[in-house]
């Protein structure tokens, strides 16, 4: 009975550290996917400032035809006025298309460091997965062996209960 309460309490603190195991892969699950999230957030933010740099682009693109026709009805003195605007435009296009490079370098440099963590949190719930499993399997082996070791021990104290009733009945009918 001792032994069987030994392994009941011995099945009881694997079975509890199996759970914490659980919680604790649990927690940092979580903690990784509130952190992939903010990541997600940093690349929609990303694309949003893509996506207004691409407004801001069509914008000045409109505005630089629009100087263009008003050089063009402006004769007398269009064509210097037209090389200013023309370079003011290719200032602000240029501009306008290095802040577009830019946060098309920021988001694509975004979403692979978020790809890299997603990939990172696979690896690290991976190997919580096999520790655990590994764990288990030691906590099952070791429970195997306790019981093992309690079922010679009774099958000993056994053998030794009928030899000593053998030995007491020899005993007895000697002295008889």
């Amino acid at each position: 009975e001792r032994l069987q309460r030994e392994g009941e309490e011995q099945w009881s603190s694997l079975e509890r550290q199996l759970e914490e195991a659980r919680q604790e892969a649990a927690s940092q699950v979580s903690t990784l996917q509130s952190d992939l999230a903010a990541r997600e957030e940093a690349a929609a933010a990303a694309q949003r400032s893509l996506e207004d740099a691409k407004s801001q682009r069509a914008l000045v693109e409109e505005e630089l035809q629009a100087m263009r026709e008003r050089a063009a009805a402006e004769a007398s003195s269009a064509d210097a006025r037209c090389t200013a605007l023309q370079e003011d435009m290719s200032e602000k296009h240029a501009l306008a298309e290095q802040a577009l490079a830019e946060a098309r370098a920021e988001s694509e440099r975004l979403q692979r460091e978020g790809e890299e963590q997603w990939s990172s949190l696979e690896r690290q719930l991976e190997e919580a997965r096999q520790e655990a499993a590994s764990q288990f399997s030691t906590l099952q082996s070791e429970l195997s062996a306790a019981k093992a070791q309690a079922e010679k021990s009774l099958t000993d104290a056994r053998a030794d209960g009928e030899r000593l009733q053998r030995e007491g009945e020899e005993q007895r009918n000697s002295l008889q």
